[in-house]
């Protein structure tokens, strides 16, 4: 339902090279929406881009689907030391980054296949999903989130509140091991961290999204 929106998000996210480049290329807001077509998509007012509210407690309470993002069309050709082709997961985790030090963490799914183009809506809320592909080269992994459940929890701010929810995306030269036991308890985002710690070889931010309950 909203996956042409999301295509559209993905196109402008902002880029962290590994060690490329001295600085992120970073794309605000406001170029983001002067994107040919992006205006007639999204939802906009005063620049703010708001999360769909199928996605949150308020309703279904589902994952939304979410196309990987094209890195070598992005932003082109790079350095060989940080070639996608070196890519052998991805890791996504959707943050709200209104809570203090952003450490409030509603999804984590890693160790998805660079085979995977768009993850599908509505992921089965387990530590190992099964996402309806055949012959995935890796087993993907949801993590435990902040609401204390594995899998996604949507936006869900106190009622009054605005809260603004980020998604960033990881492309990592390794597939992330963990025990079946720790899987199973819930892999939390310091653990993802820490495996994740020297094997980024990029990282993905999309533009934020604003949800008042």
């Amino acid at each position: 339902m909203y996956a042409h929106k999301w295509i559209l998000i993905i196109s402008a996210c902002i880029l962290f090279v590994g060690s490329c480049v001295n600085s992120p290329q970073v794309i605000s807001l406001r170029e983001f929406l002067a994107f040919p077509g992006v205006a007639e998509e999204l939802t906009k007012s005063d620049d703010t881009l708001f999360y769909p509210k199928i996605y949150t407690c308020n309703a279904e309470n589902i994952s939304p689907p979410l196309p990987m993002p094209e890195i070598d069309e992005i932003i082109g050709s790079l350095p060989s030391n940080c070639s996608t082709k070196k890519i052998k997961s991805y890791a996504i985790i959707f943050r709200d980054m209104y809570v203090a030090d952003n450490q409030s963490v509603n999804w984590i799914i890693f160790n998805i296949s660079p085979d995977i183009k768009e993850l599908p809506e509505n992921i089965e809320k387990t530590a190992m999903p099964d996402l309806g592909f055949d012959k995935l080269s890796i087993q993907p992994i949801q993590g435990i989130n902040d609401f204390g459940n594995i899998g996604y929890d949507g936006p869900c701010p106190p009622e009054g509140e605005t809260h603004w929810y980020a998604i960033e995306y990881y492309g990592l030269d390794k597939i992330l091991k963990f025990n079946k036991k720790k899987i199973q308890q819930g892999i939390t985002d310091k653990m993802i961290q820490k495996a994740m710690d020297g094997h980024i070889i990029i990282k993905c931010l999309l533009p934020e999204f604003r949800y008042k309950k």
